[in-house]
């Protein structure tokens, strides 16, 4: 087989039955309601596009979007197959170059790819004002919304003077939940960039 367009990806199974929590806990789950825990979006790439010419090469494992495994066609009576699929014996799916998230060549790393962007929340303490009520805590650590530290970060966006343990701002309503390896994570792209936090300031 030779991909036209598109990888092929070799995925055997598209759900796993448990996913382990950030303290290492194995749990069951339903697909239906934990659909972002179990898919199994790491793949392995089995042939490159014609004529391509990027980073990825055959053997590489990558990190997809989780729309690769749930879009499917839907027909009277039932759900039909995954738009993704091209041979289900073999376990072989095709994914758009923009479907991919990150990679990883045999050896290396893992690498932001295009113009994605992996980050993770950080917290912001908030002051409780003075006041003649007394309350256990002096301050509350709060998740920001549109405040996050940079942990996979493309060439591109490099460019632009960011990198990985940066501290950014973005669009917050353009940003996808991620899973990887147990860790969850925020996907944006570079366009949704709006600051970067300088290291020195006070």
């Amino acid at each position: 087989m030779r991909a036209v367009k598109e990888f092929i990806a070799h995925i055997p199974e598209k759900y796993a039955q448990t996913f382990k929590t950030d303290s290492g806990f194995k749990l069951h789950a339903d697909r239906r309601f934990s659909l972002k825990r179990v898919g199994n979006t790491i793949v392995d790439i089995v042939e490159l596009p014609f004529d391509y010419d990027g980073p990825i090469k055959v053997g590489a494992k990558i990190l997809i979007d989780l729309t690769v495994l749930t879009w499917q066609s839907y027909v009277k009576g039932g759900e039909s197959e995954n738009k993704h699929l091209v041979d289900r014996n073999k376990g072989l799916y095709h994914i758009h170059p923009s479907f991919v998230i990150l990679y990883q060549n045999e050896g290396e790393e893992w690498k932001a790819h295009n113009n994605n962007l992996l980050m993770k929340q950080v917290d912001v303490k908030h002051k409780e004002k003075s006041s003649l009520i007394i309350t256990p805590k002096s301050s509350i650590k709060k998740k920001s919304s549109k405040k996050a530290m940079l942990e996979f970060v493309n060439e591109d966006a490099k460019k632009l003077g960011v990198d990985k343990g940066d501290v950014i701002y973005f669009k917050d309503d353009l940003v996808v939940d991620v899973y990887f390896e147990n860790k969850h994570y925020w996907w944006t792209k570079n366009n949704w960039l709006i600051a970067v936090e300088l290291k020195n300031a006070s």
